[in-house]
């Protein structure tokens, strides 16, 4: 049997802000994703044409053979520019796949972080209904300093009593014996004792 249950408003706020920021880190990588895929496919489309251009300088170096040392020697220099090419563009691929893999772990350690905060508060949730610890009759204490008992709305700081469970196995009991009946009772005496039920 649960005693009380506590507000939760702002751990349910809480939980419904994580969702959505977890559904926005979700879109955003899926959106990364399709965008490195393009960024790849790109690059690699570059790199097919510089190796095109490679082989078309090279072929160019082939047919010069005969011509003047200056045509030979700019047809050289034009085969070197394009092998130069498409090394930064293979280096530059190699780079753009170590940056997108940090990309992508960075933004699925947002999504992980959305998802244990969701988890977090949803165990949390849980415990702001407090249980009694056995069964029996629930007595509402005092709060103390003159605050009365507690009542829905009230803050409550550590250590602020909310109910307690009186031991009813000894209990004392104040009451009224007839004249009549006085010399049948005694000290330490085992009594039955019965409740009207109102």
């Amino acid at each position: 049997d649960y005693i009380a249950q506590l507000d939760t408003s702002n751990i349910a706020r809480t939980i419904v802000n994580a969702k959505a920021e977890l559904l926005i880190a979700e879109s955003d990588y899926d959106r990364l994703l399709v965008e490195q895929e393009q960024s790849i496919k790109q690059l690699e489309a570059q790199i097919e044409s510089a190796k095109a251009t490679l082989v078309l300088a090279a072929m160019d170096t082939q047919s010069v053979q005969f011509e003047p040392a200056a045509r030979k020697k700019r047809s050289r220099i034009e085969y070197e520019i394009d092998q130069i090419n498409l090394k930064q563009l293979e280096e530059k691929l190699k780079q753009l796949h170590k940056t997108q893999e940090l990309d992508q772990f960075i933004n699925l350690a947002k999504i992980e972080k959305h998802k244990r905060e969701i988890e977090t508060a949803t165990k949390a949730i849980k415990r702001f209904t407090v249980y009694a610890p056995a069964k029996g009759m629930i007595k509402y204490r005092s709060r103390g300093r003159g605050r009365g008992k507690s009542r829905i709305g009230d803050d409550f700081w550590p250590g602020d009593p909310i109910a307690g469970l009186p031991d009813l196995s000894r209990m004392k009991v104040a009451s009224t014996v007839v004249e009549t009946d006085i010399d049948k009772v005694f000290s330490n005496q085992k009594v039955f004792i019965s409740l009207d039920a109102y």
